[in-house]
């Protein structure tokens, strides 16, 4: 006949009690955490990671800052002048510029001279070594379920560049903490953000090349650079449209500047 008992009293030890506890205390975790209770303390965690980590300077990207007083120095216009946004971006492709993103949306046309002034600098640069990428913004399609999304139109069909959505979503508090690399299109295409455009004009894809690797299907494949923090950009991998949608980029943004060079507006 077995004892119970007396198994009962051989596994009732600190260490199987503390096990059980540890045990207890993970499910419990586990369930709170599945239904967003720990959601503001494990953002405050990343955050905090965040702030402390050691910042990586970043030699292959350069921050161009348009700061106050170069904004004044144009008249304080809005949208900058198309003419001082042509001479950026020839002064920074001829100076070897892989790839020139600017966070800029060009929705509105302004005047026949200066609309055409940007135009000719993405139709020069067509085909060469660089590559010329701006903000566009991703608008739900009505009456759509599941949602998907068409881009803002540029102000012209003929510029020569890739366009990159720039909105993403905001935490409870109001902040970006990660952001979409795609997002569905119509049909079986995806659009990319504006990071992702940016990397694949690194990889040297045209508007045309970039928009057939994200339509037909999830299998399809984007090549894309990859950094090493000692060397660099030192390889270039193959990621599948699936892995780009299932993936939410967490963005790293507080703490001091430091992870990228930056200068003042070129005059």
């Amino acid at each position: 006949m077995v004892d119970l008992r007396a198994g009962l009293r051989r596994v009732d030890t600190p260490l199987a009690r503390s096990l059980l506890l540890g045990v207890a205390v993970s499910i419990a975790v586990t369930v709170v955490s599945r239904f967003g209770g720990l959601a503001g303390w494990e953002t405050r965690a990343i955050d905090a990671f965040l702030f402390f980590r050691d910042r990586v300077p970043t030699p292959e990207i350069v921050l161009v800052n348009i700061d106050d007083a170069a904004f004044q120095e144009m008249g304080e216009r809005q949208p900058l002048p198309r003419p001082y946004l042509a001479q950026l971006a020839e002064f920074l492709l001829e100076s070897g510029a892989r790839v020139v993103g600017f966070d800029v949306q060009l929705k509105k046309a302004t005047t026949p001279r200066e609309d055409g002034a940007l135009v000719a600098v993405t139709r020069r640069w067509d085909g060469r070594s660089g590559r010329l990428v701006f903000t566009t913004v991703a608008n739900p399609i009505e009456d759509v379920r599941p949602a998907r999304y068409a881009p803002t139109p540029a102000y012209s069909p003929d510029l020569r560049a890739i366009f990159g959505f720039a909105n993403a979503p905001l935490s409870p508090d109001g902040l970006v903490r990660v952001a979409r690399p795609v997002l569905p299109a119509a049909g079986d295409q995806y659009l990319p953000s504006f990071a992702l455009a940016v990397l694949a004009g690194y990889e040297g894809y045209s508007p045309e090349a970039l928009a057939a690797a994200l339509t037909g299907g999830t299998s399809r494949e984007v090549v894309l650079p990859v950094g090493d923090p000692k060397r660099g950009i030192n390889r270039h991998d193959a990621i599948s449209v699936g892995s780009l949608r299932d993936t939410v980029w967490r963005i790293d943004y507080v703490g001091q500047p430091g992870a990228f060079a930056a200068a003042r507006r070129w005059a």
